[in-house]
């Protein structure tokens, strides 16, 4: 019987995590949206590594891997490993729940951290090219839900894009 319910959490870990990070997957992120309230102080950013596609096309899905692997590595040596998730591509979301704490609080946490993910890219020379551009939104009060940070946080990046990416924006405002 233990040998039965150890495989089963084996097969549950497989299913919820990325194969080549080995960080939490989209998957795992959908539960944990049904299951964690989007509470005052709750912060969202989605990082997205520019020009991915161009480098992959370029040097080979090999190099694109290892790219993947040292920015996941980036992104566990800034945040609580339990709270990154990869989209799939080169997309990723980390989460601050920032129970208890105000929202201007956390998303002032979460763009130090979101700036110092694009200075530790560079400082690595992962990749010449490489660079990272960072949507921040945090939850304007108690009745928001995840969708609406999701859309809120996907608008910001798409302006960090927009204003010639390697930089951080916050819902409502620039970097």
């Amino acid at each position: 019987m233990t040998e039965d319910r150890q495989r089963k959490n084996e097969l549950l870990v497989d299913a919820n995590t990325d194969y080549l990070t080995r960080l939490n997957n989209r998957r795992k992120l959908h539960d944990f949206l049904r299951h964690t309230p989007c509470m005052a102080g709750t912060s969202l950013l989605l990082v997205d590594i520019d020009n991915f596609k161009q480098m992959n096309d370029t040097f080979g899905h090999d190099d694109g891997d290892r790219i993947l692997v040292a920015f996941a590595d980036i992104l566990r040596g800034a945040f609580d490993p339990g709270s990154i998730f990869r989209l799939g591509g080169d997309e990723f979301a980390v989460i601050f729940t920032g129970a208890g704490e105000p929202a201007g609080k956390a998303l002032e946490r979460a763009l130090d951290a979101a700036h110092g993910i694009v200075a530790e890219t560079r400082r690595q020379a992962i990749h010449p090219d490489l660079s990272v551009s960072v949507g921040v939104a945090a939850a304007s009060g108690p009745g928001e839900d995840f969708g609406s940070l999701f859309k809120k946080a996907d608008i910001a990046l798409y302006d960090a894009k927009c204003a010639g990416k390697n930089t951080c924006c916050a819902w409502g405002g620039g970097s």
